[in-house]
């Protein structure tokens, strides 16, 4: 026991294995004299001193009252080091502590000398440690508090601060890093009590670890491991490093500035990730449940394609997908807060299970909210439906040829959505498109559907109905592609019917039509009724007719608005006629001409009469009218003396 002071520079002490214990109320100074102690109690209510030289403790180290000064020098300790009362304050030397700290009660106030603790680090109930800009180096387990308070506190912000082994902050506790200094852990942390991180950076490498507990924490760096959020993390700067950060069962991860981790695992069940910033990017990855609640209604922004096993919930602004595709696979639920200024902008997917389906609605936009929804969709297989939807006129509007769509573009609304399937399976469905919020034109009313397919079909006309600012295919749908929502143009109307036509076998027959539609009509003739194969245009030749060709002709004309049909135009073929022809046996004067009189004529017919006389052809003879029994009769051209017997 010593109240006075100790000085060993003019000798040397063995102190074999006993206890030094100073006790003044006063101040002492301790000048080890480069030997060792064994053990060192310090019990006095005053100050004990370090002077001149190194302290090296080969036992244990206690502090129960009164003030430990290290005043400037290295101190050694190869047992546990206690400070159950008063003040241990550090130096700015070296302090090792090789066998654990334990800070049971009173202070222990480090400087700025580095802080080795080759052990654990015990602050207990009512106990306060306080660590400036220095290195605080523990490699065993830190606890703080033991279960009612405790304080640890981080001043500066300067000095490396390494935590090898499981960091526990107990019911009650503290833990301030007030002086925003980075940290490393590589054994994790438990937190029950208060856990303040400040602005400096937080490192998890070495060692795969966990959160436990509430922690807010403004820069997490995680590096070559995976560490997993077991409770509540929220990170308000930012997220990264080569590392993985995995959510467990039931986590919440809150992301409030930017993230750029290797890898983040947050598909365990229950789980949920929040990015409530500002005009964030959204981590590539399978979300369970996945929450954007942007600052301000700013746009968040996928980084690479993504997907929601259960809930995604949109509190506020947009997700932009851009290139990507945001998947909602399919054992999710629902996307939940939709409105006109939370949507999606880009590429949504719903995976459909087997079998029927509830409603599927795509909570999309573009420079408005313009949802769609699938109607109770029934598949077979795998399906996967992809939606987006974008201003303006569909791009095969004109194809394959102008306003083939059948929408009158002056009357329609101003977007265009897209649809498609992938997966090997089946599906039949009905799909409600709602134009609420877009700019419409014309009388929605009476807006149709026209929906695109790659050649031969292009364009056809969806049958729908429209109730208010909804428009819902009818009859189900099997594939998908661009649809086109508005009033239909022009119909297909007959402005010039074809004419019949009498002609006789051998000749030539031709019906004409004009017809008008937008866009322009595709012909189709008909004999009888029948189309008539090739016969797809304004006008259709007979050349050389038969009988057989003898029938009633109409033209069916054609727009993805509707069909038109001609009036009929008969055909009449007659057959050709067998003439026989006498030369009257009276004789004939000079300049009179002889009548020819012919039978075999068609009965009732005016025919055009061709002759020659001694090989000579002579000019027609028109308006032979036939009797009944096909028998007619013409005067030649008046002959002479020179016709006689020709």
């Amino acid at each position: 026991t010593v109240s006075g002071d100790w000085s060993g520079a003019g000798g040397t002490f063995t102190s074999g294995a006993n206890t030094v214990t100073f006790t003044d109320t006063g101040t002492q100074t301790l000048n080890a004299g480069g030997s060792s102690f064994n053990n060192i109690s310090h019990t006095g209510s005053g100050t004990l001193q370090l002077s001149a030289n190194p302290l090296t403790t080969i036992g244990t180290f206690t502090n129960s009252a009164g003030t430990f000064n290290a005043n400037g020098q290295t101190h050694t300790v190869t047992g546990l080091s206690t400070v159950s009362g008063g003040v241990y304050q550090a130096s700015t030397a070296t302090q090792s502590f090789n066998g654990g700290l334990t800070v049971s009660g009173g202070t222990f106030t480090g400087s700025s000398g580095t802080l080795g603790i080759n052990g654990n680090l015990l602050i207990g109930n009512g106990a306060l440690f306080t660590v400036p800009s220095s290195d605080l180096l523990v490699s065993g387990t830190t606890t703080v508090g033991s279960g009612s308070s405790g304080d640890f506190t981080i001043t500066g912000s300067a000095g490396t601060k390494q935590f090898t082994g499981l960091v526990t902050i107990s019911s009650g506790a503290t833990w301030n890093n007030s002086g925003n200094s980075t940290v490393t852990f590589r054994g994790g942390i438990i937190n029950s009590g208060t856990f303040t991180s400040g602005s400096g950076i937080h490192t998890f490498d070495t060692n795969s670890q966990s959160l436990s507990g509430i922690f807010s924490i403004a820069n997490v760096l995680v590096n070559g491991i995976t560490l997993t959020n077991g409770n509540n993390l929220t990170i308000s700067t930012n997220l990264s490093g080569t590392g993985s950060l995995t959510q467990a069962n039931g986590s919440n991860l809150t992301i409030s500035g930017t993230s750029s981790i290797t890898s983040l695992n947050a598909s365990n069940p229950g789980n949920t990730v929040f990015y409530n910033g500002t005009s964030q990017s959204v981590i590539s990855t399978t979300y369970y449940n996945l929450t954007i609640d942007q600052l301000g209604g700013t746009t968040a922004s996928l980084t690479g394609s993504t997907s929601v096993l259960a809930t995604l919930t949109l509190n506020s602004g947009k997700l932009n997908t851009g290139a990507n595709r945001l998947t909602m696979s399919s054992t999710a639920s629902a996307i939940a807060g939709a409105n006109a200024s939370r949507y999606i902008l880009g590429n949504l997917e719903w995976t459909l299970p087997p079998g029927a389906n509830p409603n599927k609605k795509f909570e999309i936009g573009a420079a408005v909210y313009a949802p769609v929804t699938l109607i109770s969709p029934s598949v077979t297989g795998s399906v996967t439906i992809t939606a987006n939807i974008q201003p303006g006129a569909a791009p095969n509007e004109n194809t394959p040829v102008a306003n083939a769509s059948g929408i009158d573009q002056t009357k329609k609304a101003d977007h265009y959505w897209v649809l498609s399937k992938s997966g090997a399976g089946t599906f039949t469905t009905d799909v409600a498109f709602d134009f609420s919020n877009t700019s419409n034109t014309g009388s929605t009313a009476n807006y149709k559907i026209s929906k695109y397919d790659p050649s031969p079909n292009f364009w056809t006309s969806v049958p729908s109905t429209v109730g208010g600012s909804v428009i819902t295919t009818t009859g189900g749908l099997s594939s998908f592609s661009d649809f086109e929502i508005g009033e239909s143009n022009a119909s297909p109307a007959v402005s010039t019917d074809p004419n019949p036509v009498t002609v006789c076998v051998g000749g030539s027959a031709t019906f004409t039509i004009v017809a008008t539609g937008v866009p322009g009509v595709t012909y189709q003739w008909r004999k009888a009724g029948v189309d008539i194969t090739g016969a797809t245009s304004a006008s259709y030749m007979i050349n050389p007719v038969t009988a057989g060709d003898a029938a009633n002709y109409d033209c069916v004309v054609t727009n993805i608005n509707g069909t038109a049909t001609s009036n009929i135009a008969s055909l009449t073929v007659n057959p050709l006629p067998t003439l026989s022809g006498a030369v009257q046996s009276a004789p004939v004067c000079d300049g009179v001409g002889a009548i020819i009189n012919l039978t075999g004529l068609v009965p009732g017919s005016t025919s055009t009469i061709s002759y020659s006389i001694n090989g000579v052809a002579q000019a027609d003879v028109t308006g032979v009218v036939a009797n009944g029994a096909g028998a007619g009769s013409f005067t030649t051209s008046n002959l002479s003396a020179i016709n006689n017997g020709q």
